[in-house]
């Protein structure tokens, strides 16, 4: 008995392949949309997950968050301080040295959203930062601001739980996805209040630095359009929300051209820990 072949013509064979392609360019926009929800999902948890850690140092430090009591001579990054709670475990050497490599530490993703396109190897980033707003000195002042903590007259100082008006309506920590926002490093990035935002991380603003990956896409990772990332809340809560959303109106509009804000326009916002929404 004859056996016969049977083979795909050319035409079948491109048919086959238009079909794949088709298949393909159906399915990859929904896979990354996948991909990029899940990045988001996981930097909110660690954002939760950083929240813990404050409530645990300040049950440890008199109510108080990190920073409180250092000095421009002897600077430990809030992130350091953590490393106490993390799992860490770091020695007062590691925590002078202002970084740490790749190989030193490892990819710590609990300070680092993985949907951050930024990268500095052979040194390791953090993509978060903490409130530092300021204003005035005695917090009982008209417009005296507050956000967590920062350096101001030559020292460290951090809040008191207790001094929060509204927990639930307080940025404690949001991002900063930038070259020089190191893991271990006190400043740069890592420390930022509402002007920053504004005058600096405006998207006319943005790269800050000439190794920034992506400009404003690769600052505002979570909604390019709509300029959205993560806020931690004094509550611990987490929430995905405009940038602009945050800064009341004066601050929202100059947000879009970078331009010079005084804080007397900031004091009612949620990066005042002493504002009662």
């Amino acid at each position: 008995m004859k056996v016969i072949k049977s083979y795909f013509t050319l035409v079948e064979l491109l048919v086959v392949i238009a079909v794949i392609g088709i298949l393909t360019s159906m399915l990859l926009p929904s896979l990354h949309k996948a991909r990029q929800a899940g990045f988001k999902a996981l930097c909110i948890n660690n954002l939760k997950q950083i929240g813990i850690l404050f409530v645990t140092y300040s049950d440890n430090n008199n109510t108080h968050y990190p920073i409180r009591d250092n000095t421009y001579e002897g600077q430990v990054s809030w992130d350091d301080l953590l490393g106490d709670y993390d799992g860490r475990n770091l020695t007062e050497t590691q925590k002078q040295q202002q970084h740490f490599t790749l190989e030193e530490q490892g990819e710590n993703f609990i300070y680092k959203c993985p949907a951050s396109i930024q990268d500095r190897s052979p040194n390791s980033l953090k993509t978060y930062m903490i409130n530092d707003s300021y204003v005035h000195d005695d917090i009982s002042t008209n417009g005296a601001i507050r956000g967590v903590a920062g350096w101001a007259n030559n020292a460290g100082w951090s809040i008191n739980t207790s001094q929060i008006a509204s927990s639930s309506n307080f940025i404690v920590s949001t991002e900063t996805h930038l070259f020089n926002n190191l893991l271990g490093y006190t400043g740069a990035g890592g420390e930022a209040g509402a002007r920053d935002y504004i005058q600096s991380y405006s998207p006319t603003k943005l790269p800050v630095h000439a190794k920034d990956v992506g400009g404003v896409e690769g600052f505002y990772i979570h909604g390019v359009q709509s300029f959205k990332l993560n806020f931690l809340y004094g509550d611990g809560h987490v929430k995905t929300n405009s940038i602009r959303s945050t800064l009341g109106d004066v601050g929202a509009a100059n947000f879009m051209t970078g331009a010079n804000t005084s804080w007397s326009y900031l004091d009612v916002t949620l990066w005042n820990a002493l504002h009662n929404d």
